[in-house]
């Protein structure tokens, strides 16, 4: 699947987890409503807001019973309407207009809300896609670039690369590889963010698994790197308050030598 294909098809599975309707990641030859469809934006894409991002802009639209009452289909419609405007806010997407109307698909008409949402997604430094998977005792936690999983789980740029160096770090006694990874990422504070994470875990060895084409499943053509790394002290934090494009870098020495996995 292209990384349009994975950003919609991120975009289908929030609602669906969100609303309890199905949602599909194209306009469908057949199909049943209810059920949300995620349908190319206008703009598509577009420069984003901030430099070194893509806009992307997709139409979620949510077509309800066509069987149904009246007063059921409008209950409906606000109800998910609602929650999937919630969802989505929540995994970073800007709502733009909210529209409601009839649809015509397959030859029959359907009362539906169409929701323009939008987001600017970082396309530097480092493959876009790419992902680490870091665990500890509570499980496995992923970020990545170009994340649909909202400004928590997303990363600004990560590179594996050769050691840079170890000692304002404290590394050396720690580790025997000459590999890292050097993370920039937004400082979002919240629970479940890169910087509570590295924070939760200072000072800690863990295990990792390293998708540099962002694929799912690792190949022959699209490997995977594992191992552990260590997280140094503390994370930084800083900078002016309102700036809403604070940054931090973060370093995780690897312990030993990564395994390439390939199946």
């Amino acid at each position: 699947m292209s990384a349009l294909g994975d950003i919609r098809q991120g975009v289908a599975d929030l609602l669906a987890s969100a609303t309890g309707r199905r949602a599909l990641p194209y306009v469908p030859d057949n199909f049943q409503p209810p059920c949300w469809i995620i349908d190319a934006g206008s703009p598509y894409v577009s420069p984003g807001d901030q430099f070194g991002t893509t806009k992307f802009t997709f139409d979620a639209i949510y077509l309800a019973r066509d069987a149904a009452s009246n007063a059921f289909v409008s209950a409906d419609l606000d109800d998910i309407t609602e929650t999937g405007m919630g969802a989505l806010a929540g995994a970073g997407w800007v709502v733009g207009s909210v529209d409601g109307g009839t649809y015509t698909l397959g030859g029959n008409v359907y009362t539906g809300v169409s929701l323009s949402i939008a987001q600017s997604i970082s396309t530097t430094a480092g493959d876009a896609g790419s992902w680490i998977e870091l665990s500890n005792s509570d499980g496995a936690v992923r970020y990545g670039v170009g994340s649909t999983g909202g400004e928590s789980a997303a990363l600004n740029s990560l590179t594996f690369q050769a050691a840079s160096g170890t000692g304002s770090l404290g590394l050396s006694s720690k580790t025997s590889s000459e590999y890292e990874f050097a993370i920039e990422a937004p400082q979002v504070f919240a629970a479940g963010s890169l910087w509570r994470f590295a924070f939760d875990n200072a000072g800690t060895a863990l295990p990792f698994r390293y998708s540099p084409d962002g694929n799912e499943t690792a190949s022959e053509d699209h490997p995977h790197l594992t191992g552990t790394v260590y997280l140094p002290a503390y994370p930084t934090a800083g900078g002016d308050a309102d700036n809403p494009n604070r940054t931090f870098a973060l370093t995780l020495a690897l312990m030993d030598e990564p395994e390439v996995v390939t199946a």
